[in-house]
């Protein structure tokens, strides 16, 4: 669903399944679950409150344990996600654009095997 030059000013906002271009969010709470990808263009955002849930929280959760409880390779594998994140290669993002295709059972698979792409087993 695509989402155009639109205000949002003092509501919860669920991202999943959007498309927002050019929108300005205010004083808002944005919650993003992982169900479907989300695209934003060209927005602004104050004072706004994010909030993850479900599998998105779940994926946070993962990523904060690993990095404080995987030792040093916990540590180079979250810094990397976050490094190709900032400069995606080709082949990152062709990972992540063919996930976000994929049902959420599939997704899964696929994610497991693309942080072990990236870790380099």
């Amino acid at each position: 669903m695509q989402v155009i030059d639109k205000h949002f000013l003092g509501q919860t906002v669920q991202l999943d399944g959007k498309e927002f271009t050019r929108c300005r969010f205010e004083n808002s709470t944005l919650v993003f679950s992982a169900k479907s990808s989300v695209s934003m263009s060209d927005c602004s955002f104050v004072n706004v409150t994010w909030t993850f849930d479900g599998a998105a929280a779940l994926t946070l959760a993962f990523l904060t344990a690993f990095y404080q409880g995987a030792g040093e390779d916990g540590k180079r594998l979250v810094e990397q996600i976050f490094e190709n994140i900032r400069h995606p290669s080709a082949k990152f993002a062709e990972s992540i654009s063919a996930i976000a295709q994929l049902s959420s059972a599939d997704a899964t698979v696929s994610a497991t095997r693309s942080v072990s792409n990236i870790s380099g087993n």
